[in-house]
């Protein structure tokens, strides 16, 4: 080696060495672990004291993570459809981008103006500076007003808002207590020994009330005569009851009203009651027509023709006419409506 090239050597080693990185920076940098000044011995402890910090610190922040379920909620993962394509997950998720852009742009446009805003006392209208500088030193006037006219602590101690700051907080309570005890005896020793009313009253410091005993014998005759009143009524009302038991429409007159209706029970009876009724008067009618024609018989046996008409025997007011040159059958002669005598029995 020439002395050229090692004197260029020890050139560049002297310009490293003087712009070589100092402890501090080195330290900063994390290069090296600590200063050349602690032992090794505590610079180990050192280090495994901040490894446990460090461990202790990631479990805890393991422990208390989110589950996926809350990060999938809170869109901060997205979960992949198993039953849709990876293709058709990504247009789907562009869709879903673009319609919320949509949505966001049609609330832009239709947010109410900065007037709309003011008009409706949400936004604070901008006054002019002067006047809110006005209004500004008019509040600092006041506030300055109640800070000089504010009461000291002294009068705030003397009114009991503020306690005595002089003597400690547990003197401050023990003296608390003892006027508390102090006050409870003396009520308590004026509450006993206090006169009755008897007393007063023979003193002469009360005297009677004649209201008041008025008002008491008044209200003892009140309550006898609501007694006597509430039986008399009692009394009064139950036989107004019984009147309007016994005075009662029967149920036939109802259902006459129409006020009720007709239970099939009562329906089905009614129509067997017709029906024998309807019965007997049809036997009726035929064996009243059969005896009604054996007297017209007897009687045209007897009877001479020489009138044209002739009256019946229970009904005179029925006329009936004949021709001498009918057939003399008894039947054709003698066919009366039986409407006739039904409705003239």
């Amino acid at each position: 080696m020439n002395e050229e090239q090692f004197n260029k050597v020890c050139d560049t080693i002297e310009l490293k060495l003087d712009n070589r990185d100092t402890p501090n920076e080195l330290l900063d940098r994390g290069i090296l672990k600590s200063s050349l000044a602690v032992s090794p011995s505590f610079h180990d402890r050192q280090s495994k004291i901040r490894f446990k910090r460090t461990t202790h610190q990631l479990d805890a922040k393991l422990y208390n993570r989110p589950d996926i379920n809350q990060l999938i909620d809170t869109n901060i993962v997205y979960q992949a459809q198993t039953d849709v394509a990876p293709a058709l997950q990504s247009k789907k998720k562009q869709l879903q981008f673009q319609q919320t852009a949509t949505q966001l742009n049609q609330k832009l446009d239709n947010r109410p103006t900065h007037y709309h805003l003011v008009d409706s006392k949400i936004i604070k209208n901008q006054e002019d500076p002067d006047r809110q500088q006005q209004q500004q030193q008019h509040s600092n006037s006041r506030l300055d007003r109640k800070l000089i006219n504010r009461p000291t602590p002294d009068d705030l101690t003397n009114r009991n808002i503020l306690k005595d700051n002089e003597s400690s907080p547990s003197i401050q309570n023990k003296r608390n207590i003892l006027k508390f005890n102090q006050t409870k005896h003396l009520l308590n020793s004026k509450v006993e020994s206090r006169p009755t009313k008897d007393k007063l009253l023979g003193n002469h410091i009360l005297f009677e009330d004649k209201e008041e005993n008025q008002h008491d014998n008044n209200n003892d005759n009140d309550d006898d005569n609501c007694n006597n009143n509430n039986s008399s009524s009692s009394n009064s009302k139950k036989n107004v009851l019984n009147n309007h038991f016994s005075n009662r429409p029967t149920k036939d007159k109802l259902v006459s009203n129409r006020i009720l209706l007709k239970s099939k029970d009562d329906s089905q009876q009614q129509q067997q009651c017709a029906e024998i009724d309807n019965n007997n008067n049809n036997n009726n009618e035929e064996e009243y027509y059969e005896e009604y024609s054996e007297e017209i018989e007897s009687d045209d046996e007897n009877d001479d023709y020489g009138d044209n008409q002739f009256t019946i025997k229970d009904n005179p007011d029925l006329e009936y006419e004949y021709d001498e040159y009918e057939d003399e059958d008894d039947e054709e002669m003698m066919s009366i409506n039986k409407d006739s005598i039904r409705n003239n029995p």
